[in-house]
């Protein structure tokens, strides 16, 4: 059981690292990106960090981190382009769509909580599970395509930002600091 949680947990690690590796190509392209080298490098190198940090050494993740880190201390992560949202197709999509909208985040949160409470797979798989239980809903309920997927999941992955990310990078800087035999107070 505990190999089958482990891969479970590091295919959402590596589906997340893609994910901002697309976002990292899409500011990339963007030619008119005040900061285009700077952000799609930050999120490049956090893709990395999150598919395939288990598979680099502890040192590597952390050069990552530090250069993450000075590319924001430098402001050189900003917000791109991202896609236009049509206003009368949203509106038309809303009261098509009505109060179903609801559904995904309920089914989000009793999904991860039942797998959590009721399996063996705890609540990291449970929330991951959710995750693309929910997102197969909205699919369903909104009929998006997958380029509509994308896109809302760059912008939502720009709009957080870096402190969005702040805490799991404060769990790969324990990771390293141990590994190296650093304290960390």
């Amino acid at each position: 059981m505990e190999s089958l949680i482990n891969n479970l947990l590091e295919f959402f690690y590596i589906l997340i690292g893609l994910l901002l590796m697309t976002t990292a190509a899409r500011v990339f392209m963007d030619k008119t990106h005040p900061t285009r080298m700077g952000t799609s490098l930050f999120w490049m190198l956090l893709g990395i960090v999150f598919a395939f940090g288990n598979f680099i050494p502890f040192m590597i993740d952390g050069i990552i981190i530090l250069v993450m880190g000075v590319l924001t201390l430098f402001k050189q992560v900003q917000i791109g382009k991202l896609a236009e949202l049509n206003e009368a197709e949203s509106e038309a999509a809303s009261k098509r769509i009505g109060a179903w909208i609801f559904l995904p985040c309920i089914l989000l949160a009793a999904l991860a909580v039942g797998i959590a409470q009721l399996t063996p797979l705890g609540g990291q798989v449970g929330i991951g599970l959710a995750s693309i239980g929910s997102l197969l809903v909205v699919i369903f309920i909104t009929k998006a395509k997958p380029k509509t997927v994308l896109d809302d999941s760059d912008r939502m992955i720009q709009q957080v930002g870096t402190t969005g990310i702040l805490p799991q990078l404060r769990g790969q800087w324990n990771i390293l600091t141990k590994s190296c035999g650093i304290i960390d107070y």
